[in-house]
C-alpha cells in the first residue's frame, strides 16, 4: 500500500524505526574496531593541527565524514555510508598529494578549483604511493612491504571496490528488497570491514609519509600491504 510521506509519517515511521535500528546494531556488534580506527583518524587530525595546517581543513572534513558514515550505517543506510567512505578515501589521498604538490594545492585553494585527482588518476599518472614514490620519504619501504608497489596496488583495489558500490553494479543495487529501513547484520558487517579498510589505508599513507609507523603500529600490523 502506498504511503504518502509527510512530517508525521517521517517522525513515526522513519525516525522511530532508525532509533530501533540503532539499538539493534549496538546490541549485536561491538564497534571496537570502528572506534579504534576513528580515534586514530581524530589523532591524526590533531597532529596536523599542530604541524601541517596546509591540509588540516581537508582532514577536519575527513573526521566529520568518518563520524557521519558510522551514523548512516548504524541507522540502516548501508549504501549511502559506502558512498561517504569513497569520498573519505579520495579526500585523504588528495590532501597528501597536495602536501607534496604546493602549486596544485595553491590553485585548489586560491581559485576554488575543481579537485579531479581521483585515486586511480593519482596512482596511474603520478605514481602515488608506488614503491619509488614512497622511497622519496621512507627509504626502508622494501623491508616492510609485501610486494613491489603493494601499497599503491591495494589502494587502487580498495578504490575500485568502493567505486563499484557507488556507481551501482547490479548486485549492489538489488540488496534492498523493500522500501523499509531495517537492520541487516550482513550489510553492517560488510560496511564495518570496508570502513576499517578505508581508514586503515589513510592511517598507513599518513604514517609512511610522516614517519609515524611506530605510533600507529597497533592498527598498521593488521594491514595486508605491509608486514609488521
Amino acid at each position: 500500500m502506498f504511503v504518502a510521506y509527510n512530517k508525521i509519517v517521517y517522525k513515526n515511521v522513519i525516525l522511530e524505526n532508525i532509533s530501533e535500528i540503532h539499538l539493534q546494531t549496538l546490541d549485536d556488534n561491538s564497534l571496537d574496531d570502528i572506534m579504534m580506527h576513528l580515534n586514530a583518524i581524530v589523532s591524526i587530525d590533531n597532529e596536523l593541527g599542530i604541524t601541517n595546517e596546509s591540509i588540516l581543513v581537508m582532514w577536519n572534513e575527513i573526521v566529520s565524514d568518518a563520524i557521519s558514515c558510522v551514523y548512516l550505517a548504524t541507522s540502516g543506510f548501508y549504501h549511502p555510508a559506502i558512498v561517504v567512505l569513497r569520498s573519505i578515501l579520495e579526500l585523504g589521498c588528495t590532501s597528501l598529494f597536495f602536501y607534496d604538490h604546493k602549486i596544485e594545492c595553491h590553485f585548489y585553494k586560491e581559485f576554488d578549483a575543481l579537485s579531479d585527482y581521483y585515486v586511480s588518476t593519482l596512482v596511474t599518472h603520478h605514481n602515488f604511493f608506488t614503491t619509488r614514490y614512497i622511497k622519496a620519504f621512507y627509504s626502508d619501504i622494501d623491508k616492510i612491504q609485501t610486494n613491489e608497489n603493494s601499497v599503491s596496488s591495494n589502494l587502487k583495489l580498495l578504490y575500485g571496490t568502493l567505486s563499484d558500490s557507488v556507481h551501482g553494479r547490479y548486485k549492489s543495487l538489488t540488496k534492498t528488497t523493500s522500501f523499509n529501513i531495517a537492520y541487516q547484520k550482513s550489510h553492517y558487517k560488510s560496511f564495518q570491514d570496508i570502513y576499517c579498510d578505508v581508514l586503515g589505508m589513510l592511517i598507513l599513507l599518513y604514517s609512511l609519509r610522516f614517519n609515524k609507523l611506530d605510533e600507529y603500529k597497533d592498527i598498521l600490523f593488521k594491514r595486508k600491504e605491509v608486514n609488521f
